[in-house]
């Protein structure tokens, strides 16, 4: 379908009007007449023309004011000046206004059919480099949302355990130094507790690997709901499991990890083998900053003495890290 370009013209001489509004419309194009000054502004107001024609400065008309008031409007809007009487000022002046051509008076309506079809051309350019300047924009930012999406989805994925949903080694290993500088700094006790799920290569050698991942989901479900919100749980790797406890000294925090402990043994999750029943427990060892250890590989490696105790003594226990341990061990060795 032809797009029907609107030209507004203005000119107090009825003659002259009627012959470029006549001769515009048998071209095809929606012409719009205005006699006098505010009958052009009133016109522009209300809607944007292609062109504007409009006499010059020299008649009764301030051609000048039109083609801002245009100008203002629609920056693409092309203006076409008409003076009975060319001079250097009126020249310049058409200039200033950016107007696109200047023709005379008596109009050689030949003339002004070009002059409106090139500035129709220019207009129609620099209209669909404007539409696709916004559509380049529109998509860039669409680009723009796109990429700080997939940075966020980047940013979990590195972060966050895809079976589980819990915070991952990389991320525990970030955060530990955090809440470490915080207990030292402000001489707030902070505990972590590593725990492991009791018999669960059992349960992963009778039932498979698929029920396996079921089951550290659930227990994960189960861990989530169990503590804080402070506090922060991880899949440390495997069947092992990390809870780092902001604001909170050993003894506290046994009474919370006592909590996740039972939650997990309330599942009754269990092994069925011909040699026994092998149930999902959990076996946790805590160590505490700063007194079991002012770094994160001290800390955690006080917590693993304490959850190896653990596990030694039987699973399904929670055990304290002393100094002890570490001489139990170094004699083990």
């Amino acid at each position: 379908m032809k797009e029907t370009w609107k030209i507004l013209v203005v000119d107090d001489d009825p003659v002259t009007l009627r012959t470029l509004t006549d001769t515009l419309s048998g071209k095809g194009y929606a012409v719009a007449p205005a006699s006098s000054e505010a009958e052009a502004l009133a016109l522009i107001e209300k809607e944007d023309f292609a062109v504007v024609i409009t006499a010059g400065d020299n008649s009764r008309i301030n051609g000048c004011q039109i083609a801002e008031a245009a100008k203002n409007r629609s920056s693409l809007t092309e203006v076409i000046i008409i003076t009975e009487y060319p001079t250097l000022d009126g020249t310049l002046t058409a200039i200033r206004q950016q107007a696109f051509e200047l023709l005379t008076k008596p109009v050689d309506l030949e003339r002004m059919f070009r002059a409106v079809e090139n500035a129709l051309n220019e207009y129609r350019l620099a209209r669909d480099n404007a539409q696709m300047i916004s559509q380049l924009s529109r998509q860039q930012e669409i680009l723009r949302a796109r990429i700080r999406e997939v940075s966020r989805d980047l940013e979990q994925l590195s972060t966050i355990d895809a079976l589980t949903g819990l915070y991952n080694y990389r991320y525990f290993s970030e955060v530990i130094q955090t809440e470490i500088r915080r207990s030292l700094r402000y001489q707030r006790p902070m505990t972590l507790a590593m725990l492991d799920l009791d018999h669960f290569k059992h349960y992963n050698d009778c039932y498979g690997h698929v029920k396996g991942n079921e089951v550290l989901r659930e227990v994960a479900a189960q861990m989530r709901s169990a503590v804080r919100e402070v506090d922060l749980v991880i899949r440390y790797g495997g069947e092992e499991f990390a809870i780092l406890l902001p604001e909170t000294p050993k003894e506290k925090a046994r009474t919370n990890i006592a909590r996740v402990c039972q939650r997990i043994r309330e599942l009754d999750l269990a092994a069925e083998t011909p040699e026994g029943r092998w149930p999902i427990t959990l076996s946790a060892g805590l160590s505490a900053c700063p007194e079991d250890g002012r770094d994160s590989e001290t800390l955690i490696t006080a917590a693993d003495l304490a959850l190896y105790r653990a596990k030694s003594m039987g699973r399904n226990q929670i055990v304290f890290y002393t100094p002890a341990l570490r001489e139990l061990e170094e004699k083990r060795r």
